[in-house]
């Protein structure tokens, strides 16, 4: 009996050794996930796999993009906040979830300085205002004497009330005297389709998603945020050009995160990887051409930039009065 009983006990021993195994391969062999919070076939889903890539080969792993579209980039952000700690889930996003939401929201599902990691920017890119070429007005200027004469055409299609191009348009109406509307928009294909019909007047977005309608002579952009132009649009002047400051900091951005708790040795595992598939110089050819300047900073960097820029938006907002839930 004693003996049958050390076998018994041996048995339930291997056993649980066994399952212990079993977890650690079965969760090995999940691949990385990387959360896009844009609908796939555009802009920062194409980096996201070129990064994705990179980042599988380094690793040696598995790596799978899952697109999560909506809500300004919230859906993936809060899926991300679900996934383990592990850093295996990690998401891309735009700055707005980090250095608006929180002051152009008055209630957020997470804290946007406590739940994530920053691992790694991956890429900056100019946004344009971008109007049909049927429109009669050919420049920005043009664009605002026009809806002196005629507010109906103040509406500006942007891609989430909140965003960095929301509080553009802002900064925009308080320049030039004229009130401007932002009308959202599911992404920069809708607000393009919207815009080549005639239902539109002016949009405001990512470069990258008018870049090829504007050379091919389908659409018209007409200016572009930051402080010099892009290289992808070497034909249209910065808003700077045009005499109207303060939009340095429209640019956006790229940058993954994983979710707070993370190990600090995966976190730094990751961002190793992400900034040698930003240095790599067939990254920068192959996404120039999108309106994407690839660059590489740390996520220490990221933390900084997302304070900074915060307080830069804050009496922008604070002086627009804009909160939603």
């Amino acid at each position: 009996m004693r003996n049958q009983a050390k076998l018994t006990g041996r048995r339930q021993l291997f056993a649980l050794v066994a399952l212990a195994i079993g977890m650690s391969t079965a969760q090995a062999a999940q691949p990385i996930k990387l959360i896009v919070p844009f609908a796939a076939g555009g802009v920062g889903d194409a980096l996201a796999r070129g990064i994705g890539e990179q980042l599988s080969s380094t690793l040696g792993e598995s790596v799978v993009v899952e697109n999560r579209p909506g809500a300004g980039n919230l859906i993936g952000l809060e899926y991300t906040k679900s996934q383990p700690a592990d850093g295996r889930t990690i998401f891309l996003t735009s700055p707005s979830p980090f250095n608006l939401y929180p002051l152009t929201y008055k209630k957020l599902n997470y804290d946007a300085d406590k739940d994530f990691i920053p691992v790694a920017e991956v890429a900056e890119f100019t946004n344009s205002f971008v109007t049909s070429v049927n429109q009669s007005f050919k420049t920005l200027p043009g664009y605002i004497e026009e809806v002196k004469k005629n507010p109906a055409k103040a509406q500006i299609g942007v891609t989430a009330l909140g965003s960095g191009n929301h509080m553009a348009t802002v900064i925009l109406s308080g320049l030039v005297g004229v009130k401007l509307e932002p009308v959202t928009y599911k992404g920069g294909a809708l607000i393009m389709n919207d815009l080549m019909g005639g239902h539109l007047p002016m949009g405001l977005d990512n470069s990258g998603s008018f870049i090829q309608s504007h050379h091919a002579g389908k659409i018209k952009v007409i200016a572009t945020t930051g402080p010099q132009r892009s290289r992808a649009l070497p034909d249209v002047p910065t808003l700077g050009e045009l005499g109207l400051k303060g939009f340095e900091m429209a640019n956006g951005w790229y940058a993954f995160y994983v979710r707070a708790g993370t190990p600090r040795a995966t976190v730094d595992k990751l961002e190793s990887a992400f900034l040698k598939a930003a240095a790599d110089p067939k990254m920068k050819e192959k996404f120039a051409p999108m309106g994407l300047e690839i660059n590489g900073r740390s996520g220490a960097s990221v933390s900084s930039r997302i304070t900074a820029e915060r307080e830069a938006w804050r009496p922008v907002v604070l002086k627009s009065g804009y909160q939603t839930e």
